[in-house]
């Protein structure tokens, strides 16, 4: 995700020297938004699983029934996860 901000970083940048400002520019890495896109895909791949589940037994599956077992898998998944 860094790298496609750089460009915008450094026209700022470019744009405050140009002011007559000293921009200051720090970089603050903890690597938490690939945290939390791939939790985002576990959960999916759980909401996926338990769809094919419910079509393979030719059974309906409403939106907020789909969520709350997606929730319960996830929450078991992060229980069991060292």
């Amino acid at each position: 995700m860094f790298s496609l901000k750089v460009d915008g970083i450094a026209q700022a940048a470019i744009a405050s020297i140009e002011a007559g400002r000293k921009p200051k520019i720090q970089f603050y890495n903890t690597m938490q938004s690939l945290l939390e896109e791939y939790l985002n895909i576990q959960r999916e791949d759980f909401a996926q699983d338990i769809r094919l589940e419910f079509e393979q037994r030719k059974e309906a599956l409403a939106e907020p029934e789909l969520e709350r077992l997606t929730k319960q898998r996830y929450q078991e998944w992060l229980n069991a996860s060292p």
